[in-house]
């Protein structure tokens, strides 16, 4: 299967989960693209220096940080855009800084499942990962494992 991980990561630890999950999958036979998408501030807003080609993906997961406990604008914005994700599975991973997942993981989790059943897309599972958690680690595997089985 050919599965597209499309990451907005503004430190690295969103990418770096990324990073595992991609290998993950890569393990299992998929042919993986990992995706950073890249910002530029243009005044008070920010927007993405370009955007991916994604047709041709039969699976994504989907990667944001999360900012003031929600999901950041320039991700909102990115994914109301998205085409060509219907009736395709995908995985959703978020990271925060806080050490509970209702601490803004939650709210930015369900923002990004509500844009993509808009879509309507298969979302096979979702994952907070807590970066001041001491569970980190275990949360990070966990993901991995999850997602790579869900394809």
């Amino acid at each position: 299967m050919k599965i597209g991980i499309i990451i907005h990561s503004k430190t690295g630890n969103t990418f770096s989960v990324a990073e595992k999950i991609q290998e993950n999958l890569l393990s299992k036979g998929h042919e993986v693209d990992l995706i950073r998408l890249k910002t530029i501030k243009q005044g008070n807003t920010e927007k993405f220096e370009s955007i991916p080609d994604i047709s041709g993906y039969e699976g994504f997961v989907f990667g944001s940080l999360v900012e003031a406990f929600s999901l950041p604008a320039v991700m909102k914005k990115y994914m109301e855009n998205l085409s060509d994700v219907s009736g395709k599975k995908v995985g959703i991973i978020v990271t925060q800084h806080f050490k509970y997942r209702w601490m803004g993981g939650n709210h930015t989790v369900k923002q990004m499942e509500k844009i993509l059943r808009s879509k309507n897309s298969r979302i096979m599972g979702n994952f907070v990962i807590n970066w001041s958690s001491t569970k980190k680690d275990e949360q990070i595997k966990d993901c991995a494992e999850k997602i790579g089985m869900g394809f």
